[in-house]
């Protein structure tokens, strides 16, 4: 099944224009192999990462970094990594936001 994702990934990676990876620590195993697919189609890479200094941010043409991952520490009655994604989701809703209102979708419906 792996082998099949791998296959159907590096066919959307030849299509896209960018590739966009969230990782928390910029450091997970999968992600670099498909980001360096990424890199090898000519891909345009965006990272969104506690750590801007990792190997997926070496590879990103840009990245985004949500806070530090100091700040994502152990926090009592939330699961690890749960401080770092309610971050991600918040600036993706309010980017997305952004978009809709300076693209005037609204206005077009």
């Amino acid at each position: 099944m792996l082998a099949l994702w791998a296959k159907l990934s590096h066919l959307a990676l030849r299509m896209a224009t960018y590739w966009s990876c969230i990782s928390g620590s910029g450091e997970t195993e999968q992600l670099i192999a498909f980001t360096k697919n990424a890199r090898k189609v000519g891909a345009n890479i965006v990272l969104i990462s506690a750590k801007s200094a990792s190997t997926i941010g070496d590879l990103a043409d840009a990245v985004f970094q949500i806070g530090s991952s100091e700040q994502y520490g152990k926090v009592l009655g939330m699961p690890m990594g749960t401080v770092f994604e309610l971050s991600t989701l918040f600036f993706l809703e309010a980017t997305i936001s952004h978009i809709i209102h300076e693209k005037e979708f609204l206005k077009k419906s």
